[in-house]
């Protein structure tokens, strides 16, 4: 009979801390439909369960509200527009976020520790100060849409390239000089921006190829590219550049 209890014991335990651990994803259109609460007290006197969707733009915020954390199954979490220096790592105890947006602040780098978000599928870090990324970032695979605009980056990890399910790549006004070793990994991109970064002709070229079945494409009037299956990829380029570099 002890046993028995003793057994019973352990597998209840095992119950509550797999209730305590598990996620609880949404699809797109639940994202889209549930309530989007700009106000951290009247998320709080909600359902903590309930909450989905929490945008703290505008809030002069250099740390991340430690009441935050008990939105267990939050979705979405938009922090534009803060005082943030420093990555708010707390965010990475919410393993069900989808989306976060962190643009318009002043982070100087990202952690490698981001990688434990594994079900982000939007990030948004544009308009900070980032000079380089974590080898870690390319471990979250789920990623669709991603903006970098605005920031000192320079150059992007081999790790990226696992970012085959990736939509919309947004990385205007960088220091890049390469982006087609990770590019090319992206089979599904629908939109590429580009615009200001040192990009050479050459690594131009092999973008265009990989985006295109035309060899002739004028870059100021086409910025529609087809890929071979024929599916289109707008394309924005820095085309000024373009031009000097014709010259």
């Amino acid at each position: 009979m002890k046993k028995m209890k003793k057994k019973y014991f352990i597998i209840s335990l095992v119950l509550i801390v797999f209730s305590c651990t598990r996620t609880k994803i949404l699809t797109k259109e639940e994202v889209t439909e549930a309530i989007e609460y700009t106000s951290l007290d009247t998320a709080l006197q909600q359902n903590h369960k309930e909450v989905f969707r929490l945008n703290l733009s505008d809030k002069e915020l250099s740390k991340l509200p430690e009441e935050v954390l008990k939105f267990k199954y939050l979705q979405v979490l938009v922090l534009k527009r803060n005082n943030f220096e420093i990555f708010p790592e707390k965010v990475l105890k919410l393993k069900n976020l989808q989306i976060l947006e962190l643009g318009q602040n002043k982070l100087k780098s990202i952690p490698s520790s981001i990688e434990k978000l594994k079900n982000l599928k939007v990030l948004t870090i544009d308009i900070n100060k980032i000079e380089s990324l974590p080898e870690e970032i390319g471990n979250l695979k789920k990623m669709k849409y991603l903006n970098m605009d605005v920031n000192k980056i320079s150059e992007l990890p081999e790790s990226m390239k696992n970012f085959t399910d990736m939509r919309t790549f947004v990385m205007r006004s960088n220091r890049l000089k390469t982006i087609y070793h990770v590019v090319k990994h992206m089979p599904k991109l629908e939109l590429l921006w580009i615009y200001n970064n040192p990009i050479k002709n050459e690594e131009l070229d092999s973008i265009i190829n990989f985006c295109s079945d035309s060899t002739n494409i004028d870059m100021k009037k086409q910025p529609e590219f087809f890929r071979p299956e024929g599916k289109p990829i707008l394309i924005n380029m820095d085309k000024s550049k373009k031009e000097e570099d014709k010259k």
